[in-house]
């Protein structure tokens, strides 16, 4: 596996009664795109750890820019659906969703 591409990104929730983002570290592989946190421990050695919360198997996601799709979203948010449900995330800006939204495509098509 070949990392392709890697950010930090706001994962969109909807599942509470009030919708709120949180913070996720993205991986876009050859073949997968992996979405983390990051874990900081204290102590005399500060120390970080990954916590993976998806796998997203490239054959199976379609992905959309929802700036496109909504005047209401934010100008950085995209979508990858699978065949289950959407996922929304906010890039940290328009340029990083743009190579986002360029990296996955051309990942997708080379799979």
């Amino acid at each position: 596996r070949i990392i392709l591409f890697e950010s930090k990104v706001l994962k969109k929730s909807f599942n509470a009664v009030v919708s709120h983002t949180a913070k996720r570290q993205a991986f876009l592989l050859n073949d997968v795109l992996l979405i983390t946190s990051i874990q900081t421990a204290g102590g005399l050695v500060k120390s970080e750890k990954l916590n993976l919360h998806q796998v997203f198997y490239l054959n199976q996601i379609s992905i959309s820019d929802l700036a496109v799709t909504s005047k209401d979203e934010d100008a950085a948010a995209f979508e990858i659906r699978t065949d289950e449900r959407p996922f929304q995330f906010i890039a940290e800006s328009e340029s990083d969703k743009k190579i986002w939204l360029e990296e996955l495509e051309a990942a997708i098509f080379c799979i």
